[in-house]
């Protein structure tokens, strides 16, 4: 079962009115959470959300400290050439231990929500 539910908008227009349309902290959520990425078919950013339980990853800032990734062989076993639809485990990781994952190797950070129309600047967007 795949219990992922993700909110994608392809332009900046779409994201504002969806912000408009939901309660003002539920807009703060999504403005800190969501993610800007480049759709290489199609040759454009996009933005998404996860809105769901699914989004369990942490920016764990560098290769070190990161635990979840794309390993390219696990990949292979399951049919997810390039690590297009999961993260695999990059090292063990033991109970307790906080999944970390790399931001940057999925979001395009402020130019991708710049390309969007959003106008996000690097002191207002971590990326």
């Amino acid at each position: 079962l795949n219990f992922r539910q993700v909110a994608t908008f392809e332009d900046g227009a779409s994201i504002r009115r969806f912000l408009s349309k939901i309660p003002r902290l539920l807009a703060c959520d999504y403005l800190y959470w969501a993610y800007t990425e480049w759709d290489e078919q199609a040759q454009r950013h996009f933005q998404s959300v996860d809105l769901d339980d699914s989004a369990l990853c942490n920016d764990g800032r560098n290769k070190e400290d990161q635990n979840l990734g794309c390993d390219p062989e696990g990949s292979l076993s399951h049919g997810d050439v390039g690590c297009n639809k999961y993260s695999y485990a990059t090292k063990d990781i033991q109970p307790g231990d906080e999944l970390m994952c790399l931001y940057s190797a999925f979001s395009s950070g402020v130019e991708g929500a710049n390309t969007l129309g959003l106008g996000w600047s690097a002191d207002s967007y971590d990326d």
